[in-house]
């Protein structure tokens, strides 16, 4: 069932705020605004195991935004963070880096640890040795001057890069093999010790690391601090068997209607489950009253981020992100009930984004989904072709039968419900961006008839008719009035002209399973 109110609050001021909340993200999603990641399993501890309950989340209906709400707000601030304060620097220090000290910490089974002062680490600039107990191996490498990089040799498909953040450290760019990814996120509201950020995909064999000053910011001095701890090959954790489940589903939706594939990513894997986990443990809070699902306050305990792109880049993601909400406690009836859906479904299937991560809980304090998509603005998919894509597909058999409309915001306010299962129509014009808008489309035909040929009342929307002003041009929804007959045959045909001023006409065909 789909809850997309929480109790006691006003459905129009939770629609002002979860929109607020979309364009907070995109805003702080900017390069100079991204927040990184922060410790796992044991908090942190590279030697920890995988955080538990990540098998266990679920959410119903709650869509967040990211690139659809530019023009509604203005952006909100970054995180409060105290002013920076340099380390000390009056004697600076070139971290030696010939003769490595072997880290007191136990090594993994089939992971290389690799420490701030091994021979495979090699400085640039000004670095400082700095003890701290719960570092790893006692010790971690900081920098606050200018010019200051630093290069780590490893070998592995995947890492873990543990980092000291807090209130007085800044962010800097990362790359790997040369590729510049984006910026990697050092501040945080709390002081922390081995936060750890997980990059995944590289391909086997050997790699570099870069972590270096943002070009725009090498004028300042003394800047923010960004740190070195240790780097673990491959990622000590990987993904959980239902986060495994929730992104082969989601793909199977996806390659269904002919989109390309998500890969799983351990960021949002991450950060998808310790929201879960924060949701599900605060939600009677009164601040999560005002937040709404998709917000965190760091005045509770388990915090990551404000928002999806900054829970995200706190585990070291360095891309945009949107998040989506289900209350199932299950990721194959939590992906299910959000594809059953206007706005969540229009999200799962935008061509442009390229990774995936879930979170879920289900036990004692009631049953929660997270589904966080993500794309690297430097690397998002790109469709070279104009593409129509439907849903449910051209041949597609044991459709539901109906929805109970339950969505928030709600695309059909003041219908009767329940009505029948959504069907959309896509259409990817070559060049086009994650959420990119293009120009206004217009419907100039739409029919849904069943086996007889008989016609079946619908509700259309599109971007001129959707009452949440969240449809672009290039999609539309056909949504049955009443719940379509069990095992029957239909036939849909919509037609108009698209966002880029092309006209359309698209027929296509489904059955219907037993509900």
């Amino acid at each position: 069932m789909h809850t997309l109110a929480i109790r006691g609050t006003c459905w129009k001021r939770w629609r002002f705020l979860l929109l607020l909340l979309a364009v907070w993200s995109v805003a702080l999603a900017a390069p100079h605004a991204i927040t990184a990641s922060s410790g796992e399993g044991g908090d942190g501890n590279p030697s920890a195991a995988a955080p538990d309950g990540v098998d266990k989340l679920k959410f119903n209906n709650w869509v967040f935004l990211p690139t659809y709400l530019r023009k509604i707000a203005p952006a909100a601030p970054l995180l409060p963070t105290a002013t920076p304060t340099a380390f000390p620097t009056a004697t600076p220090t070139l971290l030696p880096t010939a003769t490595p000290t072997p880290s007191p910490t136990p090594p993994l089974a089939g992971v290389t640890r690799i420490e701030e002062n091994d021979v495979q680490v090699s400085y640039s600039g000004v670095w400082q040795m700095q003890a701290n107990t719960s570092a790893s191996g006692g010790a971690f490498a900081v920098t606050t001057w200018p010019l200051s990089a630093v290069e780590i040799r490893f070998a592995g498909d995947s890492f873990a890069f543990y980092r000291a953040m807090g209130p007085d450290f800044g962010q800097a760019q990362v790359s790997i093999d040369g590729r510049v990814l984006g910026l990697l996120q050092f501040n945080f509201v709390d002081s922390k010790q081995q936060a750890p950020a997980f990059f995944q995909n590289l391909g086997p064999g050997q790699h570099v690391l870069r972590i270096e000053r943002p070009p725009s910011s090498i004028v300042v001095v003394p800047m923010p601090a960004i740190s070195v701890d240790a780097v673990l090959s491959p990622s000590p954790i990987s993904a959980a068997p239902a986060q495994d489940e929730a992104v082969r589903r989601l793909n199977e939706a996806r390659q269904m209607v002919g989109l390309p594939p998500l890969k799983g990513h351990l960021a949002l894997h991450t950060a998808a489950q310790r929201h879960a986990e924060y949701f599900a443990t605060h939600q009677a809070q009164p601040v999560m009253q005002t937040l709404g699902f998709h917000g965190e306050s760091s005045a509770l305990s388990g915090y990551t981020g404000f928002d999806p792109t900054q829970r995200a880049a706190h585990f070291g993601y360095t891309g945009l992100v949107g998040e989506l909400g289900s209350f199932e406690g299950d990721p194959a009836r939590g992906l299910a009930s959000l594809l059953a859906t206007v706005y969540h479904r229009q999200l799962l299937f935008d061509f442009g984004y390229t990774d995936a991560g879930y979170g879920g809980v289900g036990d004692g304090r009631g049953n929660f989904d997270v589904i966080n998509i993500g794309y690297n603005e430097r690397s998002p998919n790109i469709a070279t072709a104009r593409g129509i894509y439907v849903y449910p597909a051209q041949g597609q058999q044991h459709v539901p039968t109906g929805w109970n409309g339950m969505e928030w915001p709600d695309p059909l306010p003041g219908a009767s419900k329940p009505v029948g299962y959504p069907i959309s129509l896509h259409i990817v014009q070559p060049g086009k961006r994650p959420g990119q808008t293009g120009g206004p489309g217009a419907v100039t035909a739409a029919q849904l008839t069943d086996a007889a040929g008989a016609s079946v009342p619908v509700h259309l929307l599109s971007q001129s008719s959707d009452p949440n002003r969240l449809l672009d041009g290039d999609t539309v929804f056909l949504i049955p009035t009443q719940p379509l007959r069990a095992y029957t045959l239909y036939t849909v045909r919509v037609a108009g002209v698209d966002g880029a001023g092309n006209k359309y006409s698209h027929l296509w065909q489904f059955c219907t399973g037993g509900e």
